[in-house]
């Protein structure tokens, strides 16, 4: 019989080298008490700077409650995107009418790209005239397609971003609640940018979500001219 290998604990202790100590800068490791419980302290053995251990029960209420301050209602997320719409208009305007400026551009090649084709087959242009404007006017389209589909790409990543942004604002505190604790790391991944411990737990978020934060805190959920709703990673 091949002996039973020891169980992995990567997914119990979910918190390990995830929140600093506040004194040494060390991560908390993590450790079972009583065969059930699971504390966590800084990693520096014997020097735990008179903080208590934690509990991972602890921990995770803490940031449950933190994540109820960045959690935006239906009417909310769907105000903060109207307003966002409403700051970029004259972004949107533009790239409207670059998209149709290139459009019309590509449209208007095409017609001459035909039209030579024609006169090339009934003789009133050259071989190599039909062959020199033809790869001039096909070079410029080509040029003017790439340009498209960037500005399309653009404007639609900047919305799906925002948009998944705040459906996570939306959401994080109710999915946070209902996953494992190894699931509810890799949402904090997505979110915190810093945890510490120096006998209180100190949190602190990523951009944007830290601007949905201050936005809920002070009420104004409308963004300004220069918002940086980006995506996170």
């Amino acid at each position: 019989m091949k002996p039973n290998k020891p169980k992995s604990n990567k997914g119990l202790f979910a918190y390990t080298n995830f929140i600093q100590c506040g004194y040494c800068n060390s991560h908390l490791t993590a450790e079972i008490k009583k065969e059930k419980y699971i504390y966590y302290r800084c990693s520096q053995h014997g020097n735990n700077h008179g903080q208590p251990f934690l509990r991972q029960e602890y921990i995770e209420n803490e940031f449950a409650e933190y994540l109820k301050n960045i959690k935006l209602t239906d009417d909310q997320k769907e105000a903060v995107l109207s307003g966002l719409k409403d700051s970029h208009k004259d972004k949107i305007e533009y790239h409207n009418t670059m998209m149709s400026n290139l459009n019309e551009l590509i449209k208007r090649n095409q017609t001459r790209i035909d039209s030579m084709y024609i006169d090339k087959l009934d003789g009133k242009i050259s071989e190599d005239f039909w062959k020199q404007q033809h790869e001039k006017l096909q070079k410029t389209n080509d040029e003017a397609v790439i340009k498209l589909e960037a500005l399309q790409k653009t404007d639609h990543d900047y919305f799906k971003n925002a948009n998944l942004i705040l459906e996570l604002s939306r959401k994080a505190y109710d999915l946070f609640v209902r996953q494992s604790s190894a699931e509810k790391r890799k949402l904090l991944n997505l979110i915190v940018s810093e945890v510490s411990y120096d006998g209180t737990l100190h949190i602190k978020i990523k951009a944007p979500f830290d601007k949905v934060l201050l936005a809920l805190k002070s009420g104004n959920l409308l963004p300004r001219q220069d918002s940086n709703l980006r995506p996170f990673g």
